[in-house]
């Protein structure tokens, strides 16, 4: 399964790229999903490729593009054209993963400050509190994008 959420992150990216949109794709630290943002009309578009529904809210904000567990030749063909459609057309609207890792930073720095006034030195962002940080982002940019759509 870790190949085909492989292979399907590989075929977004071809299909970003016949289309002229920019990406970011990035992989889950704890599973085998795949992420993939591409820019269309001035906003992040964010897909979730995966073999298992999401864990975490942030990873629901993408859409889902679930690989089926022994997918015969059919069903593998419609979640390629379903996806390759998705990349015009559809996705959801998610952070810039610039924005999110200066986030990161700007989170990790605050906690750092935090644990050197108790005498500690080592601090790191767990998987929770990355999710959190990319929830909101991403909740952020989805109401920038509907407002815009309102006015």
């Amino acid at each position: 399964m870790r190949d085909m959420t492989g292979y399907l992150l590989e075929l977004g990216i071809a299909e970003a790229v016949r289309n002229g949109f920019d990406f970011q794709s990035d992989c889950s630290e704890t599973s085998e999903s795949k992420y993939l943002r591409v820019f269309r009309d001035g906003f992040w578009r964010g897909f979730r490729i995966s073999c298992h529904q999401p864990v975490y809210s942030s990873s629901r904000d993408h859409l889902q593009i679930l690989v089926p567990q022994n997918p015969d030749d059919r069903s593998l063909r419609n979640l390629e054209s379903y996806f390759v459609h998705a990349i015009r057309t559809g996705g959801r609207v998610v952070a810039d993963a610039d924005e999110i890792k200066f986030a990161f930073m700007a989170a990790l720095n605050a906690k750092q400050d935090r644990l050197l006034k108790r005498g500690r030195t080592h601090a790191f962002l767990t998987t929770m509190e990355k999710s959190d940080i990319r929830h909101r982002l991403n909740h952020r940019a989805a109401w920038i994008h509907d407002e815009l759509k309102r006015s």
